[in-house]
């Protein structure tokens, strides 16, 4: 990930951006956060610049014109969205509607668990009820009861799986159960209370019900890195250990400089 033309001057965000490609790296950046869109104006400069290129993933994105996403979508880019962090930091409203209107395929991220939960169960949730409720606000506004749901929970489903491959360049490898991908799955427990019973629609459950209290068994490459609800292998208590004291580091030295700032 790079700074980009809105945390960095644009000199630095070019330099960065052909360090990469000399590399051959995927780059990554935050555009269209808040009053940052109109003031920075990033992908309209990157446009100019001939910088845009199907190796590329925005993120947020939620103050970009159209014409920003048509950009985005006439070179082939990527967008991800962070509904929870987005809608907490004061971003703006997911751009998922946004991207999909301009034929993107939008996929899902966190941002950062220090604000937000780090499940994908969550964020498919926000996001696709968010969009819901915002095509909702125009009907009602307008004086009319909402009659149908445009977005449903396979679409949900894509954003966090094939979606989230193809924005990082791994769609050939994994983002859905293929012949010749890797096996990457994860299976669920369908008997929590939670879930069950699963009995109509297993994606509507699991996109509308399901967390990651339900996950049982994940599979990397085909190798068990979780079952029965617990990773594989690992000294948990030795990485709480070494979370907990990282964690007491950072707030003594925030609540230090805080101190001296005062």
């Amino acid at each position: 990930a790079i700074r980009g033309p809105e945390y960095s001057l644009f000199d630095v965000a070019k330099q960065d951006i052909e360090l990469a490609r000399k590399f051959g790296l995927p780059i990554s950046m935050h555009v269209g956060c808040g009053t940052f869109a109109d003031k920075y104006k990033a992908v309209q400069q990157l446009a100019k610049a001939n910088l845009l290129g199907p190796d590329m993933n925005f993120a947020h994105c939620n103050f970009l014109t159209d014409q920003d996403f048509r950009l985005l979508a006439d070179h082939g880019c990527s967008v991800s969205v962070t509904p929870e962090v987005e809608m907490q930091m004061g971003l703006g409203f997911p751009a998922t509607g946004k991207a999909i209107a301009a034929g993107m395929a939008p996929s899902l991220g966190v941002d950062v668990v220090t604000a937000a939960g780090g499940d994908l169960f969550t964020q498919m949730r926000i996001a696709l009820q968010t969009e819901r409720a915002l095509a909702n606000d125009i009907m009602l506004r307008s004086g009319e009861m909402p009659q149908k749901i445009n977005l449903n929970a396979a679409d949900a489903l894509k954003w966090a799986t094939i979606n989230g491959a193809k924005a990082l360049q791994l769609d050939k490898k994994t983002g859905s159960l293929s012949p010749g991908k890797q096996a990457d799955l994860i299976l669920l427990r369908t008997d929590l209370l939670n879930i069950a019973p699963l009995v109509m629609n297993p994606v509507n459950s699991i996109v509308s019900q399901a967390s990651s209290a339900n996950i049982d068994t994940v599979f990397v490459a085909g190798k068990i890195v979780k079952r029965n609800g617990k990773l594989v292998d690992r000294d948990l208590a030795a990485l709480r250990a070494k979370a907990k004291a990282a964690a007491g580091y950072i707030y003594e030295k925030a609540l230090v400089n805080s101190l001296h700032a005062g």
